[in-house]
């Protein structure tokens, strides 16, 4: 699981430079992204979303086991 999130978090664009490159790889330019935008953005808002609900979870998830943890020794 933890080489799988890393595998995807290192093909994750981090400078806009990279957004660009990336987009013109798939065949997105600046005339197809404009249209594109409010199909997008739903898109775009939701995988936000999940990503900081897994964020939130994984948190919670260690916080319980080092609760477990301390409860142990």
């Amino acid at each position: 699981m933890v080489a799988l999130s890393l595998g995807l978090a290192a093909l994750v664009p981090k400078c806009p430079m990279c957004l660009a490159a990336y987009a013109s790889l798939l065949g997105i330019g600046a005339g197809l992204a404009v249209p594109a935008y409010p199909y997008l953005r739903p898109v775009l808002y939701t995988l936000a979303a999940l990503a900081l609900g897994a964020m939130c979870l994984g948190r919670l998830r260690l916080a319980r086991q080092r609760a477990r943890q301390a409860g142990q020794r």
